[in-house]
């Protein structure tokens, strides 16, 4: 027959179409990238301003400033790691795994242009609903912003500034709620993301309202707020060095300073959980770690067997007996450690022991059952 012999080489000039596709997307990427680097500073920003662009402001005192959130205020300037948290953790792992199986196309596109960040503004968002989006965004998305604050940055810039105001590329609901309520920001702008009702409901359409996924008028309007209409103008702005999207800002700012990435990347950049503005003493979600494109591969692929060791783990402590369920659960990787447990004395009634679990599913109260080797209630919490 012809066609088993057809069939490879009609899949091979697929591929190989793809391929230069892809390559010439990822051309056109890197020719915007050193174009809009090979531009001149706009005109309202002064040659001493330019000159500086370099260095990091030492002192910021009493002075309104203007900060970009991704790779300034934070030290990573990756937006995909954040919106599959909110995938993951707002949506479903499917949401998550839809998304991850689009990184290449964002990768192409550009994880921080236009298009990019559509995409990924797209396929996070489309059916969410608001509600879901609001938990996220107090319960999960504060622990990686904490984690990701750049400490120069927020000791040098930050503390000292009496107007803060903080512009970003991703949707404004992803970051509004942790720059007001823990950062004490004053103006956040970022994209717009269009509801639509159904029903009784509201549900995000995925769609980012204006012409362009950095949402310069909004922007605009961000600024307009903080500033008024009578061309005043902040002292400070603070840029990342990658960041094409917040040099639209330049214009309402007297003096531009540029945040190396070297900088941002240095161990001295990590702020220390003893100098985060508010205690981090809650986190609700199903993921321990940034999602990162490897990571989040990794999970998806370690997902199947750890659903499986998880079943066997679980089912140990619940219908294996207490004193053969160490042995059971060794031979599939539990390892038990406990302190400060002290046998009863005879004839000495005791009072009750209230254990507190650090999740809010019901396996932790499992392992403290199998640890303790007696049956404990358990009071689970959610937000």
């Amino acid at each position: 027959m012809v066609l088993p012999t057809i069939l490879p080489k009609i899949a091979a000039h697929w591929l190989f179409t793809f391929y230069r596709a892809a390559r010439k997307l990822r051309g056109h990427a890197f020719q915007y990238c050193r174009s809009s680097a090979a531009a001149k500073p706009p005109p309202s920003v002064s040659q001493a301003a330019a000159s500086k662009c370099a260095v990091i402001v030492p002192d910021a005192a009493d002075k309104a400033v203007v900060f970009g959130f991704d790779g300034v205020l934070m030290r990573p300037d990756t937006l995909f790691p954040y919106f599959m948290l909110v995938a993951c953790e707002g949506g479903s792992l499917l949401r998550g795994l839809l998304l991850l199986c689009a990184f290449p196309l964002v990768w192409a596109l550009g994880e921080r242009s236009d298009a990019g960040i559509r995409v990924m503004a797209l396929l996070t968002f489309f059916g969410l609903r608001p509600r879901d989006m609001d938990l996220v965004a107090r319960a999960v998305l504060p622990k990686f912003y904490m984690e990701g604050l750049n400490a120069q940055v927020y000791s040098r810039l930050w503390l000292p500034a009496r107007k803060k105001v903080v512009v970003t590329s991703a949707p404004r609901v992803m970051v509004e709620w942790f720059l007001k309520e823990y950062m004490a920001a004053d103006v956040v702008g970022g994209g717009e993301l269009q509801v639509v009702r159904v029903g009784r409901g509201c549900y995000f359409t995925g769609l980012l309202c204006g012409t362009g996924g950095s949402a310069p008028g909004l922007k605009d309007e961000a600024l307009t707020e903080a500033f008024g209409t009578d061309n005043a103008m902040a002292d400070v702005a603070v840029a990342g060095s990658s960041s094409q999207l917040d040099h639209h800002c330049f214009s309402y700012c007297k003096e531009v300073y540029v945040v190396n990435r070297d900088s941002s990347h240095s161990k001295n950049a990590r702020l220390p959980r003893d100098r985060y503005p508010k205690p981090l003493i809650f986190h609700d979600g199903r993921l321990a770690f940034l999602p990162t494109p490897s990571a989040g591969l990794a999970f998806f692929l370690f997902l199947p067997l750890g659903v499986t060791l998880s079943v066997i783990r679980i089912s140990i402590g619940i219908v294996v007996p207490y004193k053969i369920s160490f042995s059971a659960g060794a031979l599939f990787g539990v390892r038990f450690r406990t302190s400060g447990l002290r046998a009863p004395e005879p004839g000495v009634k005791r009072r009750g022991v209230l254990y507190v679990c650090t999740h809010r599913t019901l396996v932790d109260p499992i392992m403290l059952t199998a640890a303790l080797q007696k049956p404990v209630p358990a009071v689970t919490y959610s937000l």
